[in-house]
């Protein structure tokens, strides 16, 4: 039987914060993938699946409030995408004709 692997929690905790699959995480550590499934059962005493989500989620909102502080700081990019993305804000500019009448258009030709 071989020796049972190390797995570093706090490293795959910060790999999964960051947005990082099971399938990447489990060559950064030394690990197959089924290997971390199933030792998150037995370590976590959860599935995978769940124990990812709540720290994806971790790490979702660690990422905003980043954002939304490098906005309020005055970083016209981030307040620029912020707007776009959260408020539905947008650089084009809608114009709709509401007049139903057909409009004449008089042409002219000035020659010589």
């Amino acid at each position: 039987m071989k020796p049972r692997k190390i797995i570093d929690w706090e490293k795959v905790d910060r790999l999964i914060e960051a947005g990082c699959s099971g399938h990447e995480i489990a060559p950064a550590i030394g690990v197959d993938s089924d290997t971390l499934y199933s030792r998150c059962v037995h370590d976590k005493g959860m599935t995978y699946s769940d124990y990812s989500a709540k720290l994806r989620s971790k790490g979702d909102g660690l990422l905003k409030a980043k954002q939304f502080q490098l906005a309020m700081s005055g970083n016209p990019a981030m307040l620029v995408w912020l707007g776009k993305n959260r408020l539905g804000q947008t650089d084009k500019a809608h114009v709709e004709n509401t007049d139903t009448q057909p409009q004449t258009i008089r042409i002219e030709f000035v020659g010589d």
